[in-house]
This record gives C-alpha cells, structure tokens and sequence, in this order.
C-alpha cells in the first residue's frame, strides 16, 4: 500500500563500497528512481548529494555519522507532510522541508555491495 506519513526504523550494515538506499513515497514500483526519493546509505564519508545520508540529488546531508564498513548503524526515518527527518546513529543527519508527494511506497535498495537490515519496523502515523 501508499503510505502517506510514517516512522520507519531498522539496523544496517554496509560491505565496503555499498551503494544502496531507502526509497519513499515511490509512485511507480516499475520506476522508483524518477517516481520517487531516494535516501542515500553508501560506503562514504562525505556530505555530498551522493553521500549517505543524502535526499539523492536534492538535499546534502548535514554530518555522516555513518560507522566504517562492516559495522551495524542504526537508521530512522520520520516522513510527515512536506517534512522529511533521518537519524543516523542518533543524530540528525538531514532533513528536508520540500517534499511535496504527499503518498507513495516505500523501499529498499542495493545497487552495488551487500547491505544487511534487521530489526525493521515501519509505523503509519
């Protein structure tokens, strides 16, 4: 189903070089990259619109607090309304104040790597 506002959480842990992420408010499950946004959770240190972290192409994150390789991080994700909110190890990594889709599914993606998740929980608010 579309969820329009939601808290979804879990445990991650990325191989080196990961290239992965979390897709929201997706319209087309055929076309999540240019039906939806994508939440950057890679392999990096940086804050660029591609580091973890990162509204992909949109918004740059504030800190990678992001663990080395290998290790489990913990992820959270508050969507309501226009306002997006991402926790990374308990710090406010990013948000963003602009999304303007107000339904869509949500996803998990890999596109290069391994990425583990555990303890996934997902609550419609």
């Amino acid at each position: 189903d579309k969820l329009g506002d939601f808290v979804v959480d879990f445990d991650y842990k990325l191989s080196k070089g990961c290239n992965s992420g979390v897709f929201i408010r997706v319209n087309d499950l055929k076309d999540p990259v240019y039906t939806g946004i994508e939440i950057a959770l890679d392999d990096t240190k940086g804050v660029g619109l591609h580091d973890s972290g990162a509204f992909y192409d949109l918004v740059a994150p504030k800190v990678n607090v992001q663990k080395p390789a290998g290790e489990w991080n913990s992820y959270e994700l508050t969507v309501k309304g226009r306002s997006v909110t991402l926790w990374i190890n308990g710090a406010v990594a990013n948000e963003w104040k602009g999304c303007g889709v107000p339904r869509g599914y949500i996803g998990l993606e890999v596109e290069r790597g391994k990425v583990e998740f555990r303890n996934l929980k997902l609550k419609a608010l």
